[in-house]
């Protein structure tokens, strides 16, 4: 199966975030069947480089938003309308990149960037069917109308024949888009039917999509998804001012988000061949 993950290259947290790429990628390789594919906003550069060396196929993309962005960015005089923005929505074209490269996957599994892949996921990926995508909960772990996208088993063809109408109200939509959680609001907005706005998603197991700060509950989790704090906040975590400094995130840094971190850092030092101390990754 078939693995994507996108980013943008030049936001104000690249370091941080290529840190959370390279730990994706080297516990996909260590633990997974997954074929990784890399759809990057960028020039050829280091980071290229190491993936290419890993054996991923990268694939060079500029989301069909990026104009629309710029705008967004000059009216509102903040670059990161476009910088974070053009990097989240790449993923809404992977179903169109998929057809243009000759795939003919009928699914892939896509994730963000700052995901731990704990154990084999394909098998039981591969049982799963859904009708448009699969998705998992937000932040309560049976809520599966308040999803989270970062993680989704796509169907391709599917998303496909859906792509135009989706592209239009993407446009139509972008101006409030940007303030309700970029693509996420759009797969969540746009995939519902009738008049009492049946979710049109499926559900993924919430191992594949689960959160550091999650108890657990004998569920075996497959991907951890450093959804909220990253494991580079840990840094910020022991100052005086944390809370002011950390706002909504500081009561997500319970222990069980710490044991996961100490997880995340094993692949990090044999990436970097140093212990994580960086405060930067929002």
């Amino acid at each position: 199966m078939k693995w994507f993950f996108a980013f943008r290259q030049g936001n104000d947290f690249s370091a941080a975030y290529i840190e959370l790429l390279k730990v994706a990628v080297t516990s996909a390789l260590q633990n997974t069947t997954l074929e990784p594919w890399f759809v990057y906003d960028g020039e050829p550069d280091s980071l290229v480089s190491w993936m290419e060396e890993r054996g991923v196929r990268v694939v060079y993309h500029r989301s069909f938003l990026y104009r629309h962005l710029e705008q967004i960015a000059r009216k509102k005089g903040d670059i990161n309308y476009l910088v974070i923005g053009s990097g989240a929505f790449l993923r809404v074209e992977i179903p169109l990149i998929t057809a243009r490269l000759g795939l003919q996957d009928e699914f892939v599994l896509y994730t963000d960037i700052d995901v731990l892949f704990l154990e084999e996921v394909v098998p039981e990926l591969e049982k799963l069917r859904p009708g448009y995508f699969a998705v998992s909960p937000e932040a309560e772990k049976d809520d599966f109308r308040n999803v989270n996208t970062g993680v989704m088993l796509m169907n391709l063809p599917a998303l496909r024949r859906a792509h135009a109408g989706f592209e239009k109200f993407i446009i139509r939509k972008l101006d409030k888009l940007v303030r309700i959680s970029w693509d996420q609001g759009a797969y969540k907005l746009y995939f519902r039917k009738g008049v009492f706005r049946r979710p049109l998603w499926d559900p993924l197991p919430i191992r594949f999509n689960w959160k550091p700060y999650w108890e657990d509950d004998g569920q075996s989790p497959k991907i951890i998804h450093f959804h909220g704090p990253k494991p580079q906040h840990r840094a910020l975590y022991a100052l005086p001012d944390a809370q002011r400094r950390l706002g909504c995130l500081y009561g997500f840094m319970n222990e069980q988000y710490r044991s996961r971190c100490r997880e995340w850092d094993r692949y990090h030092q044999e990436i970097t061949g140093r212990p994580e101390t960086s405060s930067s990754g929002q």
